[in-house]
């Protein structure tokens, strides 16, 4: 239903668009999918403000707003500021426009500070991960030569004691 409406909004089919993003709320609302709403919410917000339903948008917009922060999803929070601010600015409240910009742009630069210090971090553990690999690989050829080192060393003694022996057994037949 809700993919239905998405696409009667596409086709500038508004009034339908809402029809089906209502009963998919409501479908929503039985099943307790509260992530679900959120998408509602910020299109039935949309619909109402192409409308110029302007009270039913800020409605829609500041219950998908509060949910959204209940539920921690950063990424829906900072559509509904973005949204509330383009809702008060087309009904030239401008002073509310600039405060959920403010608070838009706030959580959008936090956003991109999240994803980047992720980034980082991962970038810092394939790092470490490559540098502990080469540490497992340098140990691992100094293994490799020891043992080398350890097989010359052995056939060495030996052939000492062998040469020693035939000296000895040289020396007592002569």
């Amino acid at each position: 239903l809700f993919n239905i409406g998405s696409l009667k909004f596409e086709m500038g089919q508004t009034a339908e668009a809402l029809k089906y993003y209502q009963r998919s709320l409501d479908i929503k609302e039985k099943i307790h999918d509260k992530y679900g709403k959120l998408a509602n919410y910020l299109n039935m917000g949309d619909a109402e403000r192409k409308l110029q339903n302007y009270p039913e948008a800020e409605k829609y917009y500041s219950n998908g707003l509060q949910l959204s922060r209940q539920l921690g999803a950063n990424d829906y929070s900072k559509s509904f500021y973005r949204e509330l601010s383009v809702l008060f600015s087309k009904q030239e409240k401008f002073k509310e426009a600039y405060e959920y910009h403010v608070k838009y742009s706030a959580l959008k630069d936090t956003l991109i500070n999240e994803e980047k210090n992720r980034a980082l971090a991962e970038l810092q553990t394939r790092y470490d991960l490559s540098e502990k690999q080469r540490d497992i690989d340098r140990l691992e050829q100094e293994g490799k030569l020891d043992a080398e080192k350890a097989a010359r060393d052995k056939i060495f003694r030996n052939s000492l004691i062998f040469i020693i022996l035939m000296i000895i057994v040289f020396a007592f037949v002569i």
